[in-house]
Order: C-alpha cells, then sequence, then structure tokens
C-alpha cells in the first residue's frame, strides 16, 4: 500500500510543480524462492525535484526506509506515476545494500483524487 499526497492545487502540471509532496509506502517482499517474507516502509520523503513529460509524472527526493538492520535515512527515491495507471518506485541500491536491485518496484494505480 502506498500514498501520494501532493498540496493543493491537487493537478501537477509542467507549469504548476509542486514544491513539496508526502509519500508513505508499506509493502510485502518475498524472496524469489519463495521463502522469507518481510516488509518494509518508506516514510519522511522529502521532495527535491518533479519533471513530467507525455506519459509520466516523476517526483524525486529522500526518504527513510526500513531494512532488517533498521532505519535507513536520507536515501534517494524516485517516484514515478506513469499514465496514471501504474507506479514505480526507484529506491537508490547504494544506500540500501542492494536489497532492491537496481530496477524499480512497479504497482497500480486504485485513486486518484
Amino acid at each position: 500500500m502506498w500514498r501520494l499526497i501532493i498540496p493543493e492545487p491537487f493537478e501537477v502540471t509542467s507549469s504548476h510543480q509542486p514544491t513539496s509532496a508526502t509519500f508513505h509506502a508499506h509493502f510485502e517482499m518475498i524472496k524469489t524462492n519463495g521463502k522469507e517474507m518481510h516488509s518494509h516502509s518508506i516514510y519522511s520523503f522529502k521532495l527535491t525535484h518533479t519533471s513530467i513529460n507525455n506519459l509520466a509524472t516523476v517526483f524525486s527526493g529522500i526518504a527513510t526506509v526500513t531494512m532488517k538492520d533498521g532505519p535507513h535515512i536520507g536515501v534517494p527515491i524516485t517516484i514515478s506515476i506513469l499514465n496514471q495507471r501504474a507506479t514505480s518506485i526507484w529506491i537508490d541500491p547504494t544506500k540500501t545494500n542492494n536489497h532492491f536491485g537496481n530496477a524499480p518496484i512497479y504497482g497500480t494505480i486504485g485513486l486518484i483524487i
């Protein structure tokens, strides 16, 4: 589950790019062998940059990511909203011991309000 909140006005356009955003995520992971289910959270997101192109709105910033050895603070995160139907979250592998690899985590968008 994840939630991205953008302060008013809610519509993000190239002429109105937000200066702040709130992002929280909690998700379950499992190894490819089907074992070792575990969870992660992302919180305390601080927006540093927004970009918009034809298919995606991209929010870049830093956040705290929970890991087995404790929270990792100041982790670069990129959140992409793809055609208002899907999302990808890229978590900097150098700040998380390559735990998530160098590929985004994909999900779907259930509701935009």
